[in-house]
């Protein structure tokens, strides 16, 4: 850890934040009139998302068990609640994007250059995938045997092979259901050899990719009857440009950062404390901003471009259902790796100890072991504060125990209860979300 970081941390006011009050003040009614009024927009009822949000809702809840740290000095105390670790918190989402962004430096991307992909699929057919969330894995592994076979034909070597790392995201600016697939891939590819040789990609031709990319995947769904051959037909003549895609060339080796903000980008959360502009309790309504493609004046026909500061007014209901639908199944991976960036080529590589050219990033900072789960390291990462330090002589804290039985918590908040709000401490409002640091 930064010895600089001597910061004292205030943790932040989740009771206060305008995302958790508005599933705090609507959620319960929510799931009563889900049959009703979503049901046929958004499909099937899925207990498991219900069961994340009521996780989520007891986030930082000490009556769900927490720390109570001690300073040795003053004997200052202070509580430290358990957090949901779900997905859909942000605060919780924020850490985790935060440890796998080092990991991902730490133990996957080479030193070399790498591009980031975006893989789309037309408005026509995302329903498909949210029919069939199992689409999803598949709509990654074909962009990524796409991507695979590009490369190798651009290296000009069939028996290299790229890194990529596939990100599948569900939520469009807006929140509503947008099924892509972004991918960091490196520029080349390596070959399987002693030397471990590093071919450079050539040009590619985007408009080509477009059009090869589109009958892949059109062919994948009919394989996996999605949907049928005459519909696929009339795709292709509808779309005879082909499907979205575009790549960025992100060069990493001179700017670390760069790359660690664009990791962090790809992997975010659906929605931020900061777009949620306003929450009307009374008039129940919701102000959120986005960015989205509005028409404008122009001889193309149909010509859009995007604009920054788009607002829309939604029910809180409304809100809740375009949140939840992005809450991935169980075991549902969302993060997926392939090539020389997979988990066995991975673990060859180590067993065989031939981390030769390329070479893996160097890391500053600790072990997997010790960064994966240090709460601390990642609370001072995010917020650049030390949550360990006393607040009132600034010396270091230790834990006196860890409270999980549900008696010996309501015996310890209640023999305390005059004094709970100062052993919480001061609370703040929630930080908005950060790239990721070097």
């Amino acid at each position: 850890m930064d010895k600089a970081a001597t910061q004292q941390y205030t943790p932040a006011d989740h009771l206060g934040t305008k995302f958790r009050r508005i599933f705090l003040a609507h959620f319960d009614r929510f799931c009563q009139v889900w049959d009703e009024k979503f049901g046929k927009t958004y499909g099937y009822y899925r207990k498991w998302a219900e069961q994340t949000i009521r996780d989520f809702l007891r986030c930082s809840d000490p009556r769900s068990g927490f720390g109570h740290l001690q300073c040795p000095d003053c004997n200052t105390s202070r509580l430290v609640p358990f957090t949901c670790k779900r997905k859909v918190c942000l605060t919780c989402g924020e850490k985790r994007k935060q440890a796998w962004v080092e990991w991902l430096f730490k133990e996957v991307i080479f030193n070399v250059r790498h591009r980031h992909w975006v893989f789309t699929v037309p408005l026509c057919i995302r329903w498909v995938f949210k029919k069939d969330r199992k689409l999803l894995g598949v709509l990654s592994h074909t962009a990524a045997a796409f991507l695979t076979e590009c490369l190798k034909h651009s290296c000009g070597h069939g028996d290299a092979t790229p890194g990529i790392v596939a990100v599948i995201q569900t939520a469009g600016d807006n929140l509503k259901h947008n099924p892509h697939i972004h991918i960091l891939s490196t520029e080349g590819c390596l070959a399987d050899d002693e030397k471990n040789h590093y071919y450079v990609a050539g040009f590619m031709d985007y408009d080509i990719m477009r059009v090869a990319w589109r009958d892949r995947i059109l062919s994948v769904l009919v394989g996996k009857g999605a949907i049928d051959r005459n519909w696929a037909a009339r795709l292709r003549k509808r779309y005879p440009k082909g499907f979205m895609l575009n790549g960025f060339i992100q060069d990493h080796r001179g700017n670390r950062n760069l790359m660690k903000r664009m990791a962090s980008y790809i992997a975010k959360m659906p929605i931020s404390e900061k777009r949620i502009l306003s929450f009307d309790e009374k008039r129940e309504k919701v102000l959120i901003r986005y960015k989205g493609p509005v028409k404008r004046r122009s001889k193309l026909p149909g010509h859009r471009v995007a604009v920054k500061n788009q607002l829309e007014l939604l029910d809180p209901l409304e809100f809740i259902a375009r949140v939840m639908q992005h809450i991935p199944d169980p075991g549902q991976q969302m993060i997926r790796y392939y090539g020389i960036y997979a988990n066995a080529a991975r673990g060859k590589r180590k067993k065989m100890k031939q981390l030769g050219a390329p070479e893996v990033v160097e890391a500053d900072f600790e072990e997997r072991s010790t960064y994966r789960r240090n709460w601390r390291r990642l609370i001072w990462k995010i917020f650049g504060a030390d949550p360990l330090l006393c607040p009132r002589c600034g010396v270091k804290m230790r834990m006196r125990k860890v409270y999980t039985m549900k008696s010996e918590i309501d015996e310890f908040l209640h023999e305390h209860r005059a004094r709970l709000p100062a052993l919480l401490g001061a609370t703040r409002p929630p930080p908005l979300p950060v790239a990721a640091a070097a």
